[in-house]
């Protein structure tokens, strides 16, 4: 994230950083939604939390009734350039990408070549086992709804590197999960309870997800999801892989650390001069990936993601093209088979969170990123948010909060 250099904003350095949006922004009587999003008053709202949260650059996408009626960039998508942020600036998008993968492996459910509580391990050539409960196997719906009590182990967070990953995926894996894996930790990479019973948020069971839509299309994971998702969508620009994307519409991401924390930035970029004054500084990050792509390294920008949300509010179809039936879109959102979470007042459905707020979503964190993406189906009301800057998610819920609140 962005320290306070006066050329972030040049002239708009006089905006109070103390000023929140939350409390600097009201709603004049009589304002539209679309008219309060082209405001001096909104803009100058954002920036100023911008400011305040060292974030160097923003993309906003608003969707209302199931149509785009508002985009905007904010800042910077590259410090060093003065590259602009814009709607179509693309990123890496952390966790949203569960809902890609989620949205082809239920394209795949719709073709009855699984059910959702049948074992993972069916379809792959390796078993996925709890060693604490190694008769009890993990189904599909589990890893969906994060209960399948696989965490998060050393070698995830050790996959990190700057690049395009050198490891195949099933590979990797593979080596998770068999007990003489070099990847492998009976105690580090699964909970002790069993499967199913309880709630904890796991990225590798999301890896093991875009597996099984490998394994059943004879495809690789992001050649799929090109064939299925992005080209029917027309979201241009989307990819995984950094080969995939146009380099000069990608963002830079940033983070901004004290210098006691130095040593815990991962995947730096080499390249960027860490400044010598100031106790906290901004560093830049390479742009990176790691070993299991569908649980967060699709590449995007604000404006094509927005045609995901479109389909979702039109019932699975956008365009005259359809990606789920609406019946898959309704399973999706399926109130009555809500997961509870460590969070409160969010439940889950599969993969997307439901809030009190009636909205579904997700978000995303990474070095150097925040995302959010947020639905509601009663009026067709959507916001996807972007940042280059880790950090920013509580501007982006105070953000979400006056975007959905605000009347048509």
């Amino acid at each position: 994230m962005l320290d306070r250099r006066r050329f972030l904003w040049g002239s708009a350095g006089v905006l109070s950083i103390a000023s929140s949006f939350a409390s600097s922004t009201t709603v004049r009587s009589g304002s539209s939604l679309a008219n309060w999003l082209r405001s001096a008053e909104f803009t100058e709202g954002v920036r100023a939390e911008m400011l305040g949260a060292h974030i160097p650059g923003v993309s906003l996408v608003v969707i209302d009734g199931a149509r785009q009626i508002h985009t905007a960039g904010f800042g910077w998508a590259d410090i060093s350039t003065r590259r602009a942020m814009t709607p179509d600036t693309v990123m890496n998008i952390g966790s949203i990408t569960k809902t890609i993968t989620c949205t082809a492996v239920m394209q795949l459910w719709e073709q009855s070549r699984f059910t959702l509580d049948e074992p993972i391990d069916k379809y792959l050539s390796f078993k996925v086992r709890n060693p604490a409960w190694p008769d009890r196997a993990i189904s599909i719906r589990e890893l969906l709804v994060h209960t399948s009590s696989i965490a998060d182990g050393p070698a995830y967070r050790g996959s990190y590197a700057c690049g395009d990953s050198k490891s195949n995926m099933g590979e990797w894996l593979q080596e998770y999960f068999r007990s003489d894996g070099r990847n492998y930790d009976a105690q580090a990479n699964f909970h002790s309870w069993e499967p199913g019973s309880q709630f904890r948020y796991s990225n590798v069971a999301y890896g093991l997800l875009g597996l099984l839509v490998e394994r059943l299309s004879g495809m690789s994971y992001s050649e799929y999801c090109a064939k299925h998702i992005f080209e029917p969508l027309r979201m241009t620009n989307s990819g995984f892989l950094l080969s995939q994307i146009d380099a000069a519409a990608h963002a830079r991401t940033y983070s901004y650390v004290t210098r006691d924390k130095l040593r815990d930035v991962r995947v730096p970029d080499p390249t960027w001069p860490v400044p010598e004054q100031g106790e906290a500084v901004t560093i830049r990050h390479c742009l990176y990936s790691f070993a299991t792509m569908p649980d967060g390294l699709a590449r995007t920008s604000a404006n094509a993601l927005s045609r995901l949300v479109l389909a979702y509010l039109r019932g699975g179809e956008l365009d005259g093209t359809r990606i789920l039936r609406a019946s898959t879109v309704a399973e999706i959102f399926n109130e009555r088979r809500l997961q509870a979470t460590r969070q409160a007042g969010s439940k889950l459905g599969i993969t997307w969170w439901r809030t009190e707020d009636g909205t579904w979503g997700h978000g995303g964190g990474d070095p150097g990123i925040t995302t959010s993406m947020k639905l509601r189906q009663r009026d067709s009301r959507g916001v996807v948010l972007f940042a280059n800057g880790y950090g920013a998610m509580p501007m982006f819920d105070r953000l979400m909060q006056r975007i959905f609140t605000h009347p048509a």
